[in-house]
């Protein structure tokens, strides 16, 4: 006889909150007129959040692969979004850095993902909602500390 697996835990609840909320977002925006894939649209919110960051940081903060997050980047370019420059000390390194054009788009995602997170907190007050996302915050912070200092380089804050 087998032994069920009890699904009602942290660990399955966090995969199954992140797979609804990546799929309420792929189908939001396919819907939306931004002209921006998913990951198009969180490589760029990823930029916004670090200060000019390298190519090859931004790849291991999204965890993906250089390569993968170079195409990203060539759309974003494209679209003016984004601008990559020689890093001062190695010209070998590429910088990214948002452009001016970035500023309503960006403003737009954060309205959006806003409302995707109010549609999956419906029912939970603000207190209850706070209390989440300190919690799940400790519970990384415990995750990362058990972590290589190298793997805690790839891992998005």
């Amino acid at each position: 006889m087998t032994q069920a697996v009890d699904t009602e835990t942290l660990l399955f609840l966090a995969t199954d909150l992140s797979r609804l909320l990546r799929a309420a977002i792929a189908r939001d925006i396919a819907e939306s007129d931004i002209g921006l894939t998913i990951a198009e649209a969180r490589t760029l919110t990823f930029v916004a959040r670090m200060d000019c960051p390298s190519q090859a940081q931004l790849a291991g903060l999204m965890g993906i692969d250089p390569m993968t997050v170079s195409g990203y980047l060539d759309v974003l370019e494209a679209r003016e979004l984004i601008v990559r420059r020689s890093h001062p000390k190695d010209r070998r390194v590429k910088r990214v850095d948002l452009t001016h054009k970035a500023k309503p788009v960006l403003a737009y995602l954060k309205k959006w993902i806003d409302e995707i997170e109010d549609r999956a907190c419906r029912g939970i007050n603000c207190a209850e909602r706070r209390k989440i996302i300190e919690l799940l915050c400790e519970a990384r912070s415990n995750l990362m500390a058990d972590m290589a200092p190298d793997d805690i380089a790839e891992c998005p804050r």
